[in-house]
C-alpha cells in the first residue's frame, strides 16, 4: 500500500525535569529516537514529563524530519541529538513527519467533502429607483393689503 509523510510544524520548549541536571547543562524534549533502514529518525518513547509528550501532537512511530530547519534523515544519532538539545526553556523547532497510506488521505478528502456545507442560491434584484422627491410647494400668498381708509 502506497504511503505518504504528513508533516507538522511544531516549537518545543527544552526544559530539564524538576530535579534534573545533565553533564553539559542542556535541556531535551524527552524523546527516545532511532533510525530506521531508510535513514529516517523515528520517536521510540517520550517521557511523560517532557515537552514531546505534553504537547499531544507527537506519536511513538512518528519521524523527525527536521529541527531548527535542518534536515536531519540518515544524519548519526548524535548529531541529531545535539540539534534538538539546548539552553534549558529555550525553543526548539521540529517539522515531525506521520506516514499515512494514500487510502487515508483519499477517506480524509471524502469525508471532508461530504461534510462540507452546500451552497445556497437565491436571486438578488435590484434595488428599486430612487422616487423622485416631490416638488416643493409654494410659500402661501401674502394676504391682501388692508383697504385704504380715507379721512373726511
Amino acid at each position: 500500500m502506497p504511503t505518504s509523510i504528513r508533516e507538522t510544524h511544531l516549537a518545543l520548549q527544552r526544559v530539564l525535569p524538576p530535579g534534573m541536571q545533565t553533564a553539559d547543562g542542556k535541556a531535551g524534549i524527552g524523546i527516545s529516537f532511532a533510525p530506521d533502514m531508510e535513514g529516517y529518525q523515528i520517536i521510540q518513547s517520550m517521557a511523560p514529563q517532557g515537552a514531546a509528550a505534553a504537547c499531544g501532537q507527537i506519536l511513538a512511530g512518528d519521524i523527525i524530519v527536521s529541527v531548527d530547519g535542518k534536515q536531519v534523515r540518515s544524519l548519526a544519532i548524535k548529531d541529531v541529538v545535539d540539534l534538538i538539545k539546548g539552553v534549558p526553556n529555550s525553543t526548539v523547532t521540529m517539522i515531525m513527519g506521520r506516514r499515512v497510506s494514500v487510502e487515508e488521505i483519499h477517506a480524509a478528502a471524502v469525508q471532508a467533502t461530504v461534510q462540507a456545507q452546500p451552497v445556497q442560491q437565491r436571486s438578488i434584484s435590484p434595488p428599486p429607483a430612487p422616487q423622485p422627491a416631490p416638488a416643493p410647494r409654494p410659500p402661501p400668498a401674502a394676504p391682501p393689503p388692508p383697504p385704504v381708509q380715507q379721512q373726511h
